[in-house]
Order: structure tokens, then sequence, then C-alpha cells
């Protein structure tokens, strides 16, 4: 790869060492640079994500026609910035893949430029520069928006896996193994009366090699397997995969059962590792604390929430509310609330001790309102439709937790299922009743089977 590095540009800069396509260089010294140290001059930076080790941000940078995407690679833990010393950028990394990427005709976003810099030769700082792809969406969130909630025709979703396939196989035909190949790492773009366009990001992850092996492909494969789908799409992808040409000489049939049983594996694992990433503090999740409590809150369904904890401290006074259940250690109530200029219905369900026990349980688990809010991520995590979790709160006073409360999301017309059921009873007749009970029986035991 290092005969396409002679048509960049390479030059140091506030203890950077740069690479840069010729064109962009000028850009890059003026605008994008000095942000990089000031970006109080920048006020149109937008954060994409943040994790641990990633931060993302978006920014015209004095140019509204060309909107950038800058990654800045983060090492926190001691042994990461000890390998530092020995191991190539990240930025680097995805660097090269990039100028691979685009010299096998790969889609992937256009690099502009990379940067990095080095102390006692430790990496200190490690930023990598994209063109933004006007129009394109994670893949993970087009599915949701188009798959699970229908809202595309049969025949344009038969059209999309069949093309995503064919995608992947072209990737992995080029010699191409990203080992972290899920829908989150590609997007997609779809313009009427054209193919969609798939482009393959996260690019410190793939592995050029000669040859993918069939045991690469089966675990990527299985990592795209998302039982969020259901099994006729499924198989409708592996099959199209696979239809330009098989691999090994087996049979489709077995290749699919065998890729069924790896994914349960491997679903079952991330659903263990990831139990409790709902915990961490990222773009959407923030912890929040306000006097005596503490909790989480989704920042972007909620603009002002002490304004909320006011109202429920308060016991909503000046808030419409609605009693749905009240008993003892719960109750529930929907709540009006006002946020960004709406009137939002909301769910908040508020947990008491309950005696002497209650309490020296709580110092040695979590509290019911953190296990209702783990719940609800996992679910939503396994494709189980589940209300989106707004935030949780608990009061604690000595170790021990007072009181508690969960905040979901509200859904539109949706009713308790004996509240259902009570009044299909009193409007259809017996055999309605069968069929619709049967219906639902059946949608409940899909909804749970991967619980």
């Amino acid at each position: 790869m290092r005969k396409f590095e002679e048509n960049f540009l390479q030059f140091r800069q506030k203890g950077f060492i740069w690479w840069v396509q010729p064109n962009d260089a000028a850009r890059l010294k003026k605008d994008i640079i000095p942000s990089l140290f000031q970006p109080g001059n920048y006020p149109d930076l937008y954060l994409l994500k943040k994790t641990d080790t990633r931060l993302i941000v978006r920014g015209h940078f004095n140019d509204p026609k060309e909107p950038l995407i800058i990654k800045v690679f983060k090492r926190p833990r001691i042994k990461d910035k000890l390998k530092s010393i020995f191991q190539a950028p990240r930025s680097n990394k995805e660097w090269k893949v990039g100028l691979e990427l685009s010299n096998r005709n790969i889609p992937a976003p256009s690099l502009m430029a990379s940067g990095f810099s080095r102390r006692f030769g430790f990496l200190k700082k490690d930023y990598l520069i994209l063109r933004e792809i006007g129009g394109a969406k994670p893949l993970n969130i087009w599915i949701q928006e188009n798959i699970l909630q229908e809202s595309i025709s049969w025949s344009e979703k038969k059209r999309i896996i069949e093309n995503f396939a064919q995608f992947v196989r072209r990737v992995h035909d080029e010699g191409i193994y990203p080992k972290d190949f899920h829908s989150g790492n590609v997007l997609i773009k779809t313009e009427k009366d054209k193919p969609p366009v798939f482009y393959l990001i996260d690019l410190h992850s793939i592995r050029i090699k000669k040859k993918v092996s069939f045991r690469e492909r089966k675990k990527n494969l299985t990592q795209l397997n998302d039982f969020r789908i259901s099994l006729t799409d499924r198989i409708r992808f592996l099959k199209a995969y696979f239809q330009v040409k098989r691999l090994n000489g087996l049979p489709i049939k077995n290749i699919v059962k065998e890729i069924g049983l790896a994914s349960m594996k491997h679903w079952k694992y991330l659903w263990k590792k990831r139990k409790r990433k709902c915990l961490r503090e990222r773009k959407e999740n923030e912890w929040w604390k306000i006097g005596s409590w503490k909790g989480m809150v989704r920042s972007d369904y909620v603009s002002d929430f002490s304004q909320i904890l006011k109202k429920i401290e308060s016991n909503y006074a000046g808030t419409e509310v609605k009693n749905i259940k009240k008993s003892f250690r719960t109750s529930v109530k929907e709540v009006y609330i006002p946020q960004q200029g709406k009137n939002c219905s909301f769910i908040i369900k508020e947990f008491k001790t309950a005696g002497f026990m209650s309490n020296v349980k709580a110092l040695f688990r979590n509290s019911r309102p953190k296990r209702a809010w783990i719940n609800a991520h996992n679910l939503i995590m396994r494709g189980i439709p589940t209300s989106a979790p707004i935030a949780f709160g608990e009061k604690k006073r000595f170790g021990i937790i007072q009181e508690g409360f969960f905040m979901t999301k509200k859904i539109p017309e949706a009713k308790t299922s004996d509240v259902f059921l009570k009044k299909i009873t009193m409007d259809l007749n017996d055999s309605e009743k069968a069929s619709i009970i049967k219906d639902f029986l059946i949608r409940l035991a899909l909804s749970l089977i991967h619980i």
C-alpha cells in the first residue's frame, strides 16, 4: 500500500505529522487544524458519537457545501497507552485501509487527512478527517426505520436485502475482512429509481488479505445475522450471498443452518457482554445528579430534566396526570410534560421501599429503577418491541435507597393486554375472539422467543 502514499502530502505542524490530499492542504492548515486546538471558533461542530475510545464530530469549517467528519481516537487504559509506543496510530491504519478500498473499488468515506502527535514515544493525539457522505445513514438505523417499522414495500425490501448480500459477497471476494462486521459499521444511501449504495466504515478493524477464508466469511455472516429481522429475510440474504458461487461445494441449506446455530451463540455472548453498556455515558445517555437524586437520562428526548424532577418531587403540581396503577410499593402515572415546544406523554413508575429486608437487599444489588433501565435496553437489543426508556433516578441515604422512578415514552394508542382482551370479549363473537387471541399469543411467543 506504500505506493498509494506517493499521491499525498506529508508535513509537520504543531507537533503533528499530517497526511493530506494535495488539494486539501490549504483548507487543512487554514480552517481545520486551528479548530482542533481552538474548538470555540467553530460553533457548528456537532457531536455524532462519544465512547471511551472514540469521539466523532461533524462540522462545516467555513465551507457549508462540504461538511466533514472528524474522528478522534482515545486510549483511556494504561495498557493501550503502553502499546501505542510500538503500534501505528489508528488514524494511520484507517488511512491506509481507505486507500486500499479505493483501489479495489469498494465504497468507503472519502479520506481528506490523518494526523497524530507523540510525546516521549507515547501517542498523544490521533485524528482522522473524512468527507461526509450526503444522504447516507448507518444501516442499523435504516433497518429500524424501514424494515422493523415496515415503512417500505415488500418488493423494495427484497431488492435492498439482495443488493446488500451482493455487496458483502464482493467485499469478501476482494480479500477484505472486516473483523467487526455489523450493521452499525455500514452506511446505506438510497435514491429513487437507483440501486442502493453501501459504504464500509470503522476502517481500522478491517484486514486486507489475499483471500478471505470460508471460516472468516462464516464469522462475518454470523455477525450480520440480526435476530431483529425476520427469519425469512435472513435466509433471503444468505441465499443471495451464495447465489453467485457456492463455497467449499457445500449445499446452501447446510450453510444456512450452520450460520444460524453460530449466530445464536454469538448473540448470546453479545447480550451478556453488553448487559450493562446502557449505564455508560455516551452521546445520548448522560448521568445526572441533582441534590440527593442520581440517575441517567436520554438527553435527545428530554431538554431540561431538572424541571421534570421538580414536578416529580412536587407530586406533579400544575401538570396533567393520569393515574394508571397504585400499590404499597409502586405507582404508575401517565404525565403530560412540554418538551421542545410539544406536549409529550411519558409513563413514570415510582418505587418506594417496602420494609427492612428490601433495604438490606438494596445494599447488594441494583435498585429496581436501575434494573428496569438495564432490562429495557436488553429487550431493545434483542429486537423485542419495548417502550423507549427515557430516564431513571434513585434517592439514597447512607447507601440505602429511599425512593426511585423509571420513566419511559408512552406508546400512542397502546393498551395493556388485560384491557385489550377484556374489550374483545365484549365486542366480538366466539370465532372472532378465538382467531384474535390465537394471533395475539403467536405474536407474543415470537417476540419472547429470544429472551
